[in-house]
């Protein structure tokens, strides 16, 4: 079941580093008019926030998640940039954590690349646990990232 699809045309204040494309040649969003970026010096830019209780009708707990969308790359020198979708079970237990390096999926540089991650989740989860989907760019000083056209899906 599709829980969130951002094209990113409607930002909301989880998604603070959204708008146009930076002007370069032959550089566009994916589709319509605005990207996430996530610029040289900002570590994190937050995606995605909600309860797991909201991602199902009836409140039931997800077992699986699908993160996919398009990743724009200037070049290979992207070392440790990172899609993450994580839960946050409130100090419960141990909050789940899965990272999809981007240097290891994107092949193409200065192009829109598809990209996709599958998480598993425990059984032992709560309604009131967090899915937070973001962009780590864990560079300071690392070239820019652009994401677009994310879509976000769980399963029972």
């Amino acid at each position: 079941m599709r829980v969130a699809e951002l094209g990113f045309e409607q930002p909301d204040a989880t998604a603070t580093a959204v708008g146009p494309p930076p002007p370069m040649p032959g550089f566009h969003a994916h589709t319509g008019a605005n990207v996430l970026s996530v610029n040289t010096g900002a570590e994190f830019t937050g995606v995605y926030t909600n309860a797991l209780a909201a991602l199902l009708p009836g409140g039931g707990i997800p077992r699986r998640l699908r993160v996919r969308g398009w990743a724009w790359l200037p070049s290979g020198r992207i070392r440790s940039t990172m899609l993450v979708s994580t839960v946050r079970c409130n100090q419960r237990r141990e909050d789940v954590w899965q990272g999809l390096p981007l240097n290891q999926v994107v092949r193409r540089f200065q192009k829109w690349e598809r990209i996709e991650q599958i998480v598993s989740l425990p059984a032992d989860l709560q309604p009131t646990d967090q899915l937070t989907v973001y962009v780590w760019h864990n560079e300071m000083d690392g070239e820019p990232t652009y994401l677009d056209d994310v879509v976000i899906d769980v399963w029972r």
